[in-house]
């Protein structure tokens, strides 16, 4: 496991946005309100769900025909395995960096092994009520969202 203390703020700033009938925009910067939760439930989030990419592993930036291919190869992973699923973009509040990830309905522990299978840092963790980063390929703490009040 490898110490990501100065790239780990970086993770609480994403901005989510879930692909689908209807857009769901969320800031991890804020609280998580009754419009979000309503709009999550509609897209067949009830529940507990993870976010998890294939790209760019140990937080090295991969050429995006890479990262296309390797969204592509998690993407056929996570049909195998019959999970609920909706495309998910994580991007940087000013949408310069982005990651195609999907949003699983999975358990904690089978979310954290998929991710670690595409070496990934982290997996952000929505527990019904708040989102979290969890580590996978790091030692650092989990976190819980927002930071910030």
């Amino acid at each position: 496991m490898r110490d990501i203390t100065p790239v780990w703020t970086h993770y609480q700033d994403t901005i989510l946005t879930f692909e689908g009938e209807s857009q769901i925009l969320i800031d991890l910067r804020e609280v998580v309100g009754n419009r979000e939760m309503v709009s999550l439930e509609r897209a067949g989030l009830e529940r507990e769900f993870a976010i998890v990419t294939a790209c760019d592993p140990l937080g090295t930036a991969l050429d995006s025909a890479v990262n296309q291919l390797r969204t592509g190869m998690l993407q056929v992973e996570i049909e195998r395995l019959g999970a609920p699923r909706v495309p998910v973009q994580a991007c940087n509040p000013d949408g310069l960096h982005c990651e195609a990830s999907f949003a699983i309905s999975l358990g904690l522990h089978a979310s954290i092994a998929l991710a670690a299978r595409y070496d990934q840092l982290a997996i952000f963790w929505f527990d019904g009520v708040s989102f979290w980063i969890i580590p996978v390929c790091s030692n650092n703490a989990r976190v819980r969202l927002p930071v910030r009040p």
